[in-house]
């Protein structure tokens, strides 16, 4: 079964902004004044990134009927080897904006930033998930679902090859997401 986040997602966002303007207006006599431009850059990409998961929710979704399971079709992409390296690139990046937001944002004094030291800063997230798109949609041509039928259905919410050219694309705007992240961190923490 598709598990729905948005709503969810949405309301922990609401929830962040509100604490987000709590720390503001809080005092910091002894500790470095908040990053609210950072936060604010951070809850907009947060915003975009609720965006993409809610296209790829309703492209999984059997049926385009919530509460329905995973479309069989889309789960044979996503089950192919060659898709595995991809989630594995966005969720590590994923991993390393987290940490790297995070110790920006509760640093609290002046001291040298313990996430600038990441080596992750300097990988090339973006490359490696060139590489294995293009390895994905090799081995997706050869699924007898987009050999055999090049448009399937009356819609194109029903073509699963355009239903998982969505998801890729929600997937490509998460990692790119995370990249302008990590520049709005990199230009706004000093």
């Amino acid at each position: 079964e598709v598990r729905l986040r948005t709503s969810e997602l949405a309301h922990r966002l609401r929830v962040a902004e509100a604490l987000g303007r709590q720390a503001e207006r809080e005092p910091r006599y002894w500790r470095l004044p908040w990053r609210g431009a950072l936060f604010g850059d951070g809850m907009q990409a947060a915003l975009r990134l609720r965006m993409s998961i809610c296209g790829m929710e309703c492209s999984a979704v059997e049926g385009g009927r919530f509460g329905a399971g995973k479309a069989e079709k889309l789960r044979r992409f996503t089950s192919l080897p060659s898709f595995a390296p991809l989630r594995k690139v966005v969720q590590e990046k994923m991993e390393h904006m987290e940490g790297v937001f995070d110790s920006v944002v509760t640093q609290e004094t002046g001291e040298v930033m313990r996430g600038l030291a990441n080596p992750y800063l300097k990988r090339n997230f973006t490359a490696e998930y060139a590489q294995g798109i293009h390895a994905f949609i090799l081995d997706a041509n050869r699924l007898p679902e987009v050999a055999q039928d090049k448009f399937a259905g009356n819609t194109l919410e029903s073509d699963v090859a355009a239903q998982a050219s969505l998801i890729l694309s929600c997937v490509a705007s998460v990692l790119a997401e995370a990249q302008a992240l990590q520049s709005a961190v990199l230009m706004r923490a000093f």
